[in-house]
């Protein structure tokens, strides 16, 4: 199992959370990693418990994908935890070029990707791979495979999106997110 502490070694200035759900999760164990953190949530509902889960941090309920076309903060760690498959939104594929207009010259980007189909991804959220994901994964990916995509091309083409955006991309890791997943988190480190 992967945890964040493995993950963030050191400490960040300022982070922002996309999609903070109740903060119970990833929100909660980020937030001893970083001075500052925006936890964004589109859910009014969760906002007591992202408090309540990740005290002294700024709360915002909103729609991720319009309010980072219209803040203008920066951040040194941005984490993308989001549903994986909705109606009209697949991974993060609609909000990752977005996510380098909000990272300040040097950043940490924490995604969720998702390499190959299993049986356990079939379990957990019932259209995973259906029709919808799978072209999107195609668009995204550029690949002919959408069910079974080496990390090594997925790094790629973030790389691609990454230079496309004026950033460089340093570093990258990809790591289980625990044993029970079908998720792993794909960390980039970026400058410009």
């Amino acid at each position: 199992m992967t945890t964040i502490n493995e993950i963030l070694t050191k400490k960040h200035d300022k982070c922002l959370d996309l999609f903070g759900g109740t903060g119970k999760m990833l929100s909660k164990d980020v937030r001893k990693h970083v001075k500052t953190m925006d936890i964004w949530d589109i859910h009014p509902e969760n906002k007591a418990l992202i408090k309540k889960n990740c005290p002294n941090s700024t709360i915002k309920i909103c729609n991720s994908y319009e309010e980072i076309l219209k803040t203008r903060k920066r951040f040194d760690l941005i984490v993308c935890d989001n549903p994986i498959n909705t109606n009209d939104k697949v991974e993060h594929f609609a909000i990752f070029e977005y996510i380098l207009g909000v990272c300040k010259k040097k950043a940490t980007i924490i995604i969720d990707v998702i390499p190959k189909k299993t049986e356990l991804s079939q379990k957990r959220v019932a259209n995973n791979f259906n029709e919808l994901h799978n072209k999107n994964r195609l668009k995204f990916y550029m690949t002919g495979e959408p069910e079974n995509i080496p990390i090594e091309h997925m790094a790629d083409v973030y790389k691609a999106i990454i230079e496309d955006q004026g950033f460089k991309l340093d570093s990258w890791e990809c790591k289980e997110r625990n044993k029970n997943s079908y998720v792993h988190f794909m960390v980039l480190n970026v400058s410009k």
